[in-house]
């Protein structure tokens, strides 16, 4: 500030010290870096030259403080009271209530308060009934016009309000119902990838038995083997809203055995016989739904438990024989010796030839001996006729026979 005069004049402070508010009096000027204070300073003017003459002025300095404001907003958990502090400059340490906090609409109408606590403290909040989950733009602004100087500041931040925490997913593709997985023997794995709110929320798991594994956020259950019963926790933690927060999700897994029946196939060993190149086999088998002869020479039968077989080629074979049911096969098995073509039946020898001849000679020696007694008896004597007769008929009859 540069004092002026209308005659050549030096200045000094008759009253008051201008160092109170941070500046100094320097020939005609008064200047420096304010400092927050009040003071009201007399500066004496005194003619430099003719008669001595004096003027005072009296100057009330007084020195605010520049608005300011901050806070650090933080997020929350649905259902949960929130409240954090906002500091304020107390820009008139003289006065009070010289600055006002006023919130936007978006926050009010979402619940949110902001009311005072001291000069230079105020409390933004929102009650546990109104501190739903989502985010709010929330714009605080503190206006003064302290010292009739205007002043606005603003804080802006975007509130999040995290629904607590909690499992988003169930496991499923099990013949269970939610969290009770039941899964039946057999062959592979079943996989269960669970997700949980809020997206930051971490999951473990703890109480993991034997055949079931927890990886890259992945649950993998093997169904090889039968599990009786086994209780596995997975455990949600995050600290979204402020605070940590856990959630639990309990799961009962058991693989069932496959339901089967527990007797299972069964053959006896093969009886056979061999006749020439024919293979004759029969077995005893029982609980099975198919059953197969292989007989060793690419030939297959079916369905039958006992089989009549011509080999084509002499050799050793090894028969087979398999039953079986969905889900169990048992084999037996038995060698087979086809030897080389068997000789020709023996059957009976002719009658020799010279027997033959003896025998149709003695019928026909009869036959001509009947004939001559017979024509000889007829004439002479009817006694030889007769025998004559007889040994005809014994040698034709006996001819007839030999062939």
């Amino acid at each position: 500030y540069r004092l002026s005069t209308n005659l050549n004049s030096n200045f000094s402070v008759t009253s008051g010290n201008l160092s109170m508010v941070g500046l100094s009096l320097n020939e005609d000027t008064i200047s420096g870096t304010a400092s927050i204070g009040k003071e009201t300073v007399c500066i004496t003017a005194s003619s430099a030259e003719g008669p001595t003459q004096t003027a005072k002025q009296w100057i009330k300095f007084s020195v605010y403080n520049v608005l300011n404001i901050s806070g650090e907003t933080v997020s929350s958990w649905r259902g949960q009271e929130y409240s954090v502090n906002i500091t304020v400059s107390d820009v008139d340490s003289d006065a009070a209530g010289e600055t006002v906090l006023t919130l936007n609409q978006a926050a009010s109408q979402a619940g949110y308060t902001i009311s005072k606590t001291s000069e230079t403290s105020w409390k933004l909040s929102r009650s546990a009934a109104n501190n739903a989950a989502g985010s709010v733009n929330v714009v605080i602004t503190a206006a003064t016009s302290a010292g009739g100087i205007s002043q606005t500041k603003t804080l802006t931040s975007t509130i999040v309000t995290y629904e607590t925490v909690g499992f988003s997913s169930l496991p499923s593709n099990h013949y269970g119902s939610d969290t009770k997985v039941w899964l039946i023997q057999g062959e592979g794995t079943w996989e269960y990838v669970p997700t949980a709110v809020p997206n930051d929320a971490v999951i473990s798991i703890s109480n993991v038995p034997n055949g079931i594994t927890f990886s890259n956020g992945k649950l993998t259950v093997s169904k090889a083997n039968v599990i009786d019963s086994a209780t596995v926790t997975l455990t949600a933690t995050s600290s979204a809203g402020g605070s940590e927060r856990t959630a639990a999700q309990t799961l009962l897994i058991k693989v069932w055995d496959r339901l089967d029946y527990e007797t299972a196939p069964t053959v006896s060993n093969i009886i056979g016989t061999i006749d020439g190149r024919v293979y004759t086999a029969s077995v005893v088998a029982s609980n099975y739904s198919s059953i197969v002869w292989d007989m060793g020479d690419g030939t297959v039968y079916n369905n039958v438990t006992s089989v009549s077989h011509e080999y084509k080629e002499a050799g050793l074979y090894t028969v087979r024989v398999t039953v079986s049911d969905d889900r169990h096969s048992v084999t037996t098995s038995s060698a087979v010796h086809i030897e080389n073509d068997n000789p020709a039946p023996i059957t009976p020898d002719e009658p020799k030839k010279e027997s033959f001849n003896w025998s149709a000679a003695a019928a026909i020696l009869a036959i001509i001996g009947g004939v001559i007694a017979a024509v000889g008896g007829y004439f002479r004597n009817k006694h030889a006729a007769v025998i004559g007769l007889a040994l005809m008929i014994i040698g034709i009859t006996a001819f007839a026979f030999m062939w």
